[in-house]
Formats: structure tokens, C-alpha cells, sequence
């Protein structure tokens, strides 16, 4: 791309005339030019175009005000944008931008197959109905990554029934993808990368149960005389309504925090219970029960709000997320034990996360053929 074809893209970007392939491309390739720049004057109006890009990458997370850090974190990654600006120049330093593209990974996003009791395979890639059972239908959107579970016993649509579907369904997303199910009795649930939960159509009984394996963040539906209750292969977690996230991968720690109510943990194994608060976590221990500490929970959820939040989290930890939302391997013997501090948008390519993560933790990666990542010591 020349400078014209950059110029011409960024007054688009500008008058708000652009496609979203487009749209994307600009608001990820900013941090590339800038690393690459010798001087802010090589970008038209270079004030203008970065607040732009920038403020437009924050409006998405406007509406969540409970989460004020989200509106933040752009601005911190232009910080991170302009300051390369001067590293490249005084270490001359300089970046091969065509290189890089080339080996660049786009970030992932709504994909996810539903599983039906009958075995049935779905993929949730394209919009439509399906009915399940009688008084249930499934209403899929694939633009927003959300598929809802209606009870339509008191409406008068008709549609097709599956009358061999009455059991258990699953919805499963890939490494690189995540996606929302909202359930029959309205409680709101987000899969990250990795992840699948397996529940019943609608709720009969005097419980509410469901199955999960990754990481899965719930805002459950109050109904004091119908407990919510999460498995996993070690643990159960027993609500009434509340907000909370389970990160459940295999061989990995069971780790379960709580942004909003009260929740009851058990570890089936040993019968040892744990209350936990709101602003608590829980790390699950093998043989020992819980081991719980206070911790900013918007900070473990923030990826539900489309954002990679460390605080002082293990380099190990902190890739692994990387390699599930890229689709990447990792060589994480080579990891030194160290932490990371850092806050990136999620929507942002592989390789922009990469330089934010080299900037905050002086860690270089490399991002070599067979999309494996490995650290340059």
C-alpha cells in the first residue's frame, strides 16, 4: 500500500466510509505505521487520525460503566503506539511492515456448533430457527454471536418439532472463537475460546443444571426456589442468581470468581465446601479444598467485554489466553516464571498484542511458519 492509497483509506476511515474488512485493517495497522514512523508528520493530521482511530476503539465499551478501566484501555495503547514511535527512531529499530503482515494472525471471534440431544450438529455461522422439543425454540444470531433458547409454550408460532431432541444439548466454540447462549429460564451465558456447556433445553424439576469445560462467565437468572448449579470434572458450583466465571480447561487450575452475589463451592471428591463473596476468587486445590483471595473480578471477566487484562499474571497464564484466541502454539517450556502487567483490546491482531506485550514485559516473540510463537531471548 502507498502513501496516496494510505492517505485515501484514512480519509474514509474518517467520513466514516468504509467496510468493515477495512475498518478493522486501519484500526490495527495504526500501531504498525506508527512503530515504523520517523516522525509524527509522516501521518496526515496525525493528531486527528490517532484520536479518531483510538476513540473509536473505546466507544465500543461505552455502555459498560461499571467497567470504567474498558474506556481506558485504548488510550493506553496509543501511549504504547506513539512511544514505539520513539524507540524506533532513537534505536533504529525499524519494523519491516510487508513482513510483518504476512505473518500476522487476525484475532478471533463468534463461532460455535450446537449439539443437539438427538446428535444433530449445528453450526451457529448463520442466522435462523430451530425447534427442539415441544415449547422450545432456538433463535440463532450469528452477527452478535448470540443463540437463545425461547419457551414458546405460551405462543401461538408455529414451527417445526423435533420429537426425538429431549435430552441434553451442547454448544461447543473452537480455539478462536467464543459466544453467548441465553438460556430457557433467561440466564445469560458467555463461552470464551476452547469452551463448551451442556444443558437441557428448558429446566424441569427443582434444579438448574448444567455442564462446562474451559472458561465460562454466567450472569444467572434469580429464582430463590430453583438452584443454578455448574459442574465441572472437580467442582460444583451451587447459586440462586448471581454473576460469576469458572475457568475449567483441561490440565490446567480450576479457578472460579465472583463479580456479583454469593456462590457455594463443593469439591465432590473430598465433600469440601467454600463460600465465596463478591470480589473473591477461588483456586481449587487438588487435594485440599480452595484457596481463595481477594482479586479485581472485572479484571478475570474482562474478556467477556472483548479485552486481555493482566495484573501481574504468570507469562505461562497470560499466553496461554494468547494461544486460545489466536490459534496459536506456544512453547511455553521456554516461558520464563515471570508476570505481566498489561491491558489490550482483544480485537486487535496477533501481532499488535505482541508488541503491547513486548512494551509492558520486555518479552519478544516471534511468530514463525505453522502459527507458533516463540520467545527471543
Amino acid at each position: 500500500m502507498n502513501e496516496n492509497e494510505i492517505i485515501n483509506l484514512l480519509d474514509r476511515y474518517r467520513n466514516g466510509e468504509y467496510t468493515v474488512d477495512e475498518k478493522a485493517a486501519v484500526e490495527s495497522w495504526f500501531i504498525l505505521y506508527a512503530m515504523q514512523a520517523t516522525s509524527a508528520g509522516e501521518i496526515p493530521n496525525f493528531e486527528e487520525t490517532r484520536n479518531e482511530i483510538w476513540n473509536n476503539l473505546a466507544i465500543k465499551h461505552k455502555k459498560r460503566d461499571h467497567f470504567p478501566f474498558i474506556r481506558y484501555a485504548a488510550a493506553v495503547l496509543v501511549l504504547i503506539g506513539i512511544t514505539w514511535v520513539y524507540f524506533a527512531h532513537v534505536y533504529n529499530d525499524k519494523i519491516d511492515i510487508k513482513t510483518k503482515i504476512s505473518f500476522d494472525v487476525r484475532p478471533g471471534g463468534n463461532k460455535a456448533t450446537l449439539t443437539l440431544a438427538n446428535g444433530k450438529v449445528i453450526s451457529l455461522n448463520v442466522n435462523g430457527k430451530l425447534a427442539m422439543r415441544p415449547g422450545t425454540l432456538i433463535a440463532n444470531n450469528s452477527s452478535n454471536g448470540v443463540v437463545i433458547f425461547q419457551n414458546q409454550s405460551n405462543k401461538q408460532e408455529k414451527v417445526k418439532l423435533d420429537p426425538d431432541a429431549d435430552g441434553l444439548n451442547t454448544i461447543t466454540t473452537p480455539v478462536g472463537g467464543q459466544y453467548q447462549l441465553i438460556l430457557s429460564d433467561q440466564t445469560r451465558i458467555f463461552l470464551n475460546a476452547a469452551s463448551s456447556i451442556t444443558f437441557p433445553s428448558s429446566f424441569a424439576g427443582n434444579q438448574r443444571k448444567v455442564s462446562i469445560v474451559g472458561e465460562v462467565y454466567f450472569e444467572v437468572a434469580k429464582n430463590p426456589k430453583k438452584p443454578f448449579i455448574v459442574n465441572t470434572s472437580d467442582q460444583q458450583v451451587t447459586v440462586l442468581g448471581t454473576h460469576f466465571n469458572v475457568s475449567a480447561y483441561p490440565n490446567e487450575t480450576v479457578k472460579t470468581t465472583l463479580s456479583e452475589g454469593h456462590v457455594l463451592l463443593l469439591q465432590p471428591s473430598t465433600g469440601q465446601s467454600q463460600p465465596l463473596k463478591t470480589d473473591q476468587q477461588a483456586v481449587l486445590l487438588s487435594k485440599n479444598g480452595f484457596d481463595v483471595k481477594t482479586v479485581t473480578a472485572s479484571d478475570a471477566i474482562a474478556w467477556i467485554h472483548g479485552m486481555f487484562i493482566f495484573q501481574k499474571t504468570p507469562l505461562k497464564e497470560a499466553m496461554r489466553q494468547i494461544s486460545r484466541w489466536y490459534d496459536v502454539q506456544v512453547d511455553y517450556e521456554s516461558l520464563p516464571n515471570t508476570m505481566l502487567d498489561a491491558r489490550l483490546p482483544r480485537n486487535l491482531n496477533l501481532i499488535d498484542v505482541l508488541e503491547g506485550i513486548q512494551f509492558a514485559g520486555k518479552f519478544k516473540f516471534k511468530l514463525i511458519a505453522g502459527r507458533r510463537l516463540i520467545l527471543i531471548k
